[in-house]
């Protein structure tokens, strides 16, 4: 049976750092959180739960803004990040701006604005922001709040990569697999993409280069080179590989 490929898509939570480079995917991350509104003192508990976890870098230091914003998110307390990091992005911050950004995108704690998205992206992109890069580029592709470019949004991922970004490495993989008016379609560079970012831990880009080295897209055929892959991304809770692997 041939396994699907997965579309592009937004990122929907930030690891914790102030690079905000993705080593994990955070999409299937549920915090375990006891309380609708937690404190500080529960964000840090929960932080260090997801370093137990390998998920997050460190515990946040409350009396640093940015920190505790960012952790707040990654914590699942979208409302406390918007009231930490929206003084910080009016300064200036890319970091603040970028989660700004992916607050109003997908309607975290604020209501969900296409515009305040992309003013606040924009923005972070400026400044050579590569999280930002990646985002804004889904919402040219997607037609979010934009006229849909696929040039553009091209554009944008390459930015993203080139800085280490793995949701732009992925998104690359992405549209180089399925191809476009303005890229020819390359199961080879798509390979290559893929597994950049599933060197970085992003789950589904581990899963799709296991479909790749199942099918031979790009690659050498290699069962266990697939099932590696597969494992891997199941280890972060990655629905179709671990369906995958149960086939």
């Amino acid at each position: 049976m041939q396994a699907k490929m997965f579309k592009s898509v937004v990122v929907t939570a930030l690891v914790f750092g102030l690079n905000l480079s993705i080593t994990s995917s955070f999409a299937e991350t549920q915090p375990n959180l006891s309380t609708p509104n937690p404190s500080v003192e529960t964000i840090q508990q929960e932080m260090e739960r997801l370093i137990t976890e390998g998920l997050a870098e460190k515990v946040p230091d409350p009396s640093t803004e940015l920190e505790l914003g960012l952790a707040a998110y990654q914590a699942g307390n979208y409302a406390l990040a918007f009231k930490k990091l929206q003084p910080l992005a009016e300064q200036g911050n890319s970091s603040a701006q970028t989660t700004l950004g992916i607050l109003y995108l997908q309607g975290q704690g604020v209501t969900q604005s296409n515009a305040e998205a992309l003013k606040w992206l924009q923005l972070a992109v400026k400044q050579g922001n590569a999280l930002a890069q990646a985002n804004l580029g889904n919402m040219y592709l997607e037609g979010r709040g934009v006229e849909p470019s696929a040039q553009q949004a091209l554009s944008l991922f390459q930015q993203a990569a080139a800085q280490g970004s793995a949701l732009g490495q992925y998104n690359l993989g992405v549209l180089n697999y399925q191809g476009s008016s303005n890229l020819a379609q390359s199961y080879t560079e798509a390979a290559k993409w893929f597994h950049l970012a599933a060197e970085q831990g992003l789950a589904l880009a581990q899963y799709n280069l296991g479909v790749m080295y199942e099918a031979g897209e790009g690659v050498e055929q290699s069962i266990t080179e697939a099932k590696t892959w597969y494992e891997r991304a199941a280890k972060q809770g990655q629905a179709e590989a671990i369906q995958r692997l149960a086939e």
